[in-house]
């Protein structure tokens, strides 16, 4: 089994953080300093990252509805912003899927299964994200049909998927990358400003009514749909 693998199956952190921590020299192997490609045996091999020595957990996971101001962080930095584990408190540890910016709110998942979270946020697996959007201004005819056709950002071409008007200023979008603040710098580009952005969907998972600033656990059915969407 690929070390990253390894540590995301023990939920440690998502696999592609994992490849980061080897990278930086963070994980040990049988008390060796680890390289990205090493393989390990589940059964016989010691791995240590960042000084823990890793252990199978129980799988957790959990949707909390994200208010603004809070990061989607697991660590605080050095300003005193609330985090989402201010929150959502359970004895496992966990990390929150996928980015939701600070000042954006709505549906954030919160798990210890790394490969479930690979399946959720790398670009090559197109997991859909749905988001309401408010805008200062209105989008015109031409402003549509530039979001759908594409946007030259972090060096790739980034589209709204889908674009649904829902009245004059607001607007249902559909991502399938979901890089660092795409929707704010995609409206940008075009002169205008997101005001609200609050996410309701990520793949086949729902916000539905839970109130801001609430959590809970995935049902066994949220949990077995997420699964099944996940490509080979």
């Amino acid at each position: 089994m690929r070390l990253a693998k390894y540590i995301a199956q023990r939920g440690y952190c998502s696999r592609r953080r994992a490849e980061e921590l080897i990278s930086l020299g963070q994980v040990q192997v049988n008390g060796v300093t680890a390289s990205i490609n090493l393989p390990v045996n589940p059964e016989t091999d010691v791995v240590i990252v960042c000084g823990e020595s890793l252990k199978l957990q129980a799988p957790v996971y959990i949707l909390l509805n994200k208010p603004p101001g809070v990061v989607c962080s697991c660590k605080r930095g050095r300003e005193e912003f609330p985090i989402v584990l201010d929150i959502v408190k359970v004895p496992q540890r966990i990390f929150p899927v996928g980015r939701l910016d600070s000042d954006s709110r709505g549906l954030l998942l919160l798990t210890n299964d790394g490969e479930l979270a690979y399946s959720l946020t790398h670009p090559s697996q197109e997991s859909e994200k749905e988001y309401i959007v408010k805008l200062n201004k209105p989008l015109t005819p031409d402003d549509e049909q530039l979001l759908t056709a594409g946007i030259s950002l972090y060096n790739a071409t980034c589209r709204f998927y889908r674009l649904e008007k829902l009245s004059e200023r607001e607007y249902r979008v559909e991502l399938k990358q979901g890089l660092k603040r795409q929707i704010r710098l995609m409206i940008r580009s075009i002169g205008k400003e997101v005001v609200d952005l609050q996410r309701v969907r990520v793949g086949n998972l729902k916000l539905g009514d839970l109130p801001e600033g609430k959590w809970r656990h995935l049902t066994e059915v949220e949990i077995k749909s997420l699964k099944e969407r996940k490509r080979k």
